[in-house]
Parts: structure tokens; sequence; C-alpha cells
């Protein structure tokens, strides 16, 4: 027996959408089935292997929806020789976050199709789809649109052995919240007291991406990523300096929206950085965490708006690498709908494996 599962929508995939397809079976003989199913299922799914020789591995799993529906139930219990295709449709509920996939983790959508047979191994297919979720920064707390001060210092020294007097940075952000394309506007002051030079200064927009687990116990893994770099002349000993910086956010980057997941999140911090020489260490300051999302307001009617002009950055929302991944690509994912297969990802959970959810 030969089984399909069949997209008819085009992608992208949105939250709300209904989700339209048909679920193909070629039976060459008479089988006894109990029922021909679909099941359409949201999940986001962390894991990474602690370090060490008995290190546990940490897992996370949490489900957004499960939906079945039972498209054929013969009465005499059998699927007689031919071809058959059902129709079905899914509605995708509201608010999901964005199909994402990074090294510990991933929120993922698919369907999967079931023969479901006595005693016997059950013929399946599942497509995995690429769900795009808009962020609108316009639901977020009004509070973020006002200009943010800050203030922060830190000590030049090495082996925690320190100048006596610290290295302040002063600061005033226009907001803590943008869509892609906008420019963060930063207002700097540096007052180096110490008496060693700081050969220059580096202001960067860093994301942070989060993975939990549950079991055995609650970690937290991250992977930090520098988006944007400014780099700028110095100060020196008891000196100090103003700068007026301009963070143009890309109109092209991934944001993947992650406000509902439960086990993963991802944070956007601008962030100062003080180069120092010799045996000094580089100090870093925090100016202020920082929300990134794709729309300001209602209206928005597909992917040209507000600099989202090609749907495909946004599936899988963090970019691939050559190395670094600890898991191999997902074979079984090869008819996914908008979705790139070929990024590797986190292993299948066990129920997966054993032909549950």
């Amino acid at each position: 027996m030969k089984v399909k599962v069949i997209i008819e929508n085009e992608p992208p995939l949105y939250p709300g959408t209904v989700l339209r397809g048909k679920f193909t079976c070629s039976v060459d003989s008479s089988t006894q089935i109990r029922s021909v199913k679909i099941r359409c299922y949201g999940k986001e799914y962390t894991e990474w292997r602690g370090s060490g020789k008995n290190a546990p591995t940490y897992i996370g799993t949490h489900y957004f929806f499960q939906m079945e529906t039972k498209l054929f139930e013969p009465e005499d219990g059998v699927l007689n020789p031919g071809f058959y295709s059902y129709p079905f449709t899914f509605l995708l509920p509201p608010s999901l976050p964005s199909t994402f996939e990074f090294p510990y983790g991933y929120v993922r959508y698919s369907l999967k199709g079931i023969v479901d047979i006595p005693l016997a191994f059950d013929p399946t297919d599942r497509v995995d789809l690429a769900v795009i979720s808009i962020l609108d920064i316009s639901t977020l707390p009004e509070s973020l649109r006002q200009p943010c001060q800050t203030r922060d210092e830190s000590m030049m020294g090495c082996c925690l052995v320190f100048n006596s007097e610290p290295v302040t940075v002063e600061a005033q952000i226009n907001k803590r919240v943008f869509i892609v394309g906008e420019i963060i506007k930063i207002n700097m002051e540096v007052n180096n007291t110490s008496g060693d030079n700081l050969e220059g200064v580096e202001v960067k927009l860093v994301r942070s991406l989060a993975a939990h687990s549950e079991k055995p116990r609650h970690d937290i893994r991250y992977i930090n990523e520098d988006l944007i770099i400014k780099t700028f002349s110095g100060v020196g000993a008891h000196g100090q300096q103003t700068y007026d910086v301009n963070l143009r956010i890309p109109s092209d980057l991934p944001v993947p929206n992650l406000v509902t997941c439960q086990l993963l999140e991802s944070i956007y911090r601008v962030e100062v950085v003080g180069k120092t020489s010799g045996l000094n260490r580089d100090i870093n300051f925090v100016l202020a965490e920082i929300s990134i999302g794709h729309v300001d307001g209602p209206g928005w009617s597909g992917p040209s708006s507000s600099g989202i002009s090609d749907p495909s950055p946004y599936p899988p929302a963090y970019p691939s690498q050559s190395s670094g991944y600890p898991y191999p690509p997902d074979e079984r994912s090869k008819t996914s709908i908008g979705f790139a297969s070929a990024q590797p990802s986190a292993p299948p959970s066990y129920k997966e494996l054993n032909g549950e959810y």
C-alpha cells in the first residue's frame, strides 16, 4: 500500500489559515483496516546533551494544538484494491509561533496521514508545514515606545585585579520596540576615569536564542549572535567621549515570532563593548533589551509590507551553519511544503518514533 499527503494551499501558511488537502491511498490487495485518518499538530521541542560522561539529556516538549479526523471507516473493515483520495480541511489556530529551527530545538507543524491496520505496521506519510507568524509590535506595551535612559559602569583590569576607578556609560535610546528596517538611535557618553586607555568602542545589536528544558530538570541553553556591530574610536585614560549612534535593523532580518512559546525565546539587546589592550579584559555594558517585530499596527496584507519583501527569510528563522549542529537532518521531511528540510534539527521524539504524534 502506498499513501501520500498532498497539500493544496500555496505556501506560505499563516495562523488562522484553512489548510486544505487530500490523503491518497493506492491499494494492491484487499486489506483489513480500522480507519483512514489524518492528524494535524504543532509543537515545540528542545533537546541537548549535557557535558560529561554521565551527563543527562535535557528535553522539553509542548504541543500548541493536536487535531485528528477520521476520513474513512469501512463497515466491513476491508479496504479493497484501488486508488482512493480523501479530502480534508483543518483550521490552523490563531496566535501560533513561527516555524523555527536551531541547534537546541524547533517549532514544527505537521500533517500525518495514517491507515490504521490491526496488528500490523500502519502505512503513514508526513508533511511538515512552514508557518509564518507576523509579529505586530502594536500589541506590545506603549511604554516601550518611550525613550529609555540607562547607566552602567565596569572596572577595567585582569585576573581579579582591577583599577580603582570605573568606566561609566550613560546612554539614551529613542525607544525599545522596533520593526525591521527601523533605526535604533543611541546618544551615549563614555567616561573613562581609570588610568588605562579604551582602545575602541563597539556598539552592537545582539540576539540571544534560548532553549528551556523540562526533564530531568529545568535548564537553559543560549546561542548569542551579533546582528549589527559599529566600531568607534576609544577614550583615553581619565577621558570622556560622546557618541551618536544609528543602528539600522536590516529589512531582511529573520525575526521569529516566538511570543507564545513556552520552551523557546528570542531576546534582543543593545550592548556596548569597551576594547582594551595588554592584559586588561574587554568590558561589556548592556544598554537595554528591545523588541523587534514585522509590522506596527493593523492593515498588513502580505509579505510585501514593512520591509518583508520575500517570505523565504523566515523558514527556518535561524540561519544555516556549516557546523555546530548536534543532530543530522530529518530525512522524513523531504515532502515539506515551504519547509527547508535540509536544515539540521533536533531528533524526533519518542512518540514520533513509535507512530504517535
